[in-house]
């Protein structure tokens, strides 16, 4: 096993974090300690009514050994500028969770420092470029964890605990009711290293490694919201993996590449039908066995791209592929404009492909790029900046 990262090909690992206790009274932003000028890692990124958002994460600075950040910045693509938004109230973090709900960001977990993980859930509206504190999670927090909204609520769980095992408890957040509900917890012994994915009517969870083993596993499961129950499905077809490239594109869940048992990274791809409770195989990813990977979804294609080379000594990678999901073609595209990078983070937005940040090997990464499926090229964006 190379890499940790995040959810395209490994789930991220975190380290720690300093609890502030709410308390009444105003926040006013002043001048940051140090002046950050480098990229950041770890981050957390979502789009709400047509614009992007990146924020928090992990950057490093000069003079210090690094901060976790509680920034947040907004992407508009019509006069293609970032413009810093309200920051979080309160300590920065790394590797934290989102989810969206009836237009609202919710940002919940992760890092900050001194090895504490955080528990608190913020809610971010756009309209009014807000932050609100919402009641935090009924636990010792969680790091690293899977988000996913299901009929107008946010779901959180899986990640490490304070003390950092994985965790196998799902936590449902109704927003008007602000209250979080225990569910069901995920039924497997399969908790490290999983998936979980969402269409917004149901979600899957699975693979991953049984932490009492160490072994990878091939079990997939789904959970109904409605009766808070989880079905085991069909196995999965492929080898059983951990780590591997996981997206929905019409209505279908895929299953790209990963990690076997045996510490090698596979490149055969899989398509889920709910409906019939069937695997399909989408034929083998052309490209290089990779950690560290983006992907995004433009209409019926599906990308996936940057990484790490798993089999030449974690070398990092700047190519792009396409996964036609009608004819289950693979095509690769123009190669990242700004250069190889692992654990950036991506979103595809009106109808674009956005890839920022993440690390090339040597430092940091701050620059943005936008994909453009139509001309097969990339165009750079304004550089995502920091806080002053």
């Amino acid at each position: 096993m190379k890499k940790k990262c995040t959810l395209i090909f490994f789930m991220v690992v975190l380290t720690g974090a300093v609890r502030l206790a709410a308390q009444p009274g105003t926040w006013m932003q002043k001048k940051s300690l140090y002046n950050l000028v480098s990229g950041r890692k770890y981050a957390v990124a979502f789009s709400l009514y047509g614009k992007g958002y990146i924020g928090t994460g992990y950057s490093y600075g000069f003079g210090y050994d690094g901060a976790s950040n509680n920034d947040l910045w907004q992407y508009d693509t019509l006069h293609n500028a970032w413009t810093q938004m309200a920051s979080m109230p309160v300590v920065g973090r790394q590797s934290a969770t989102a989810f969206v709900v009836h237009g609202k960001a919710y940002i919940t977990g992760g890092d900050g420092a001194n090895g504490i993980v955080l528990k608190d859930l913020w809610e971010y509206d756009p309209l009014k470029n807000t932050w609100k504190r919402k009641a935090d999670m009924p636990n010792t927090g969680l790091n690293a964890a899977h988000a996913f909204a299901l009929h107008g609520k946010g779901y959180v769980g899986f990640g490490l605990d304070s003390v950092g095992y994985f965790q196998k408890g799902i936590w449902c957040y109704d927003p008007p009711a602000d209250t979080w509900t225990r569910k069901k917890d995920f039924p497997a012994a399969t908790v490290g290293e999983s998936f979980a994915l969402s269409n917004d009517s149901i979600a899957i969870a699975g693979l991953g490694v049984v932490t009492a083993t160490g072994r990878s596993a091939g079990d997939i499961w789904l959970y109904d919201a409605n009766a808070d129950t989880w079905t085991q499905k069909n196995n999965f077809k492929g080898q059983p993996r951990f780590g591997e490239a996981s997206f929905t594109a019409n209505n279908t869940f895929y299953i790209i590449g990963g990690e076997n048992n045996n510490y090698r990274f596979v490149t055969d791809g899989w398509k889920y039908d709910i409906a019939h409770d069937t695997w399909t195989s989408t034929g083998d990813f052309p490209g290089q066995p990779r950690g560290g990977a983006v992907s995004f979804v433009i209409g019926r294609n599906a990308y996936i791209g940057t990484g790490y080379d798993a089999t030449s000594n974690d070398k990092t990678l700047g190519d792009l592929w396409e996964l036609d999901t009608k004819s289950l073609q693979w095509k690769e595209r123009a190669s990242l404009g700004g250069g190889p990078r692992d654990l950036a983070v991506s979103f595809g937005m009106n109808k674009l492909g956005i890839v920022a940040t993440g690390e090339d090997g040597t430092r940091f990464k701050k620059d943005v790029w936008a994909y453009n499926a139509l001309l097969n090229d990339w165009k750079k964006l304004p550089d995502l900046s920091y806080g002053k």
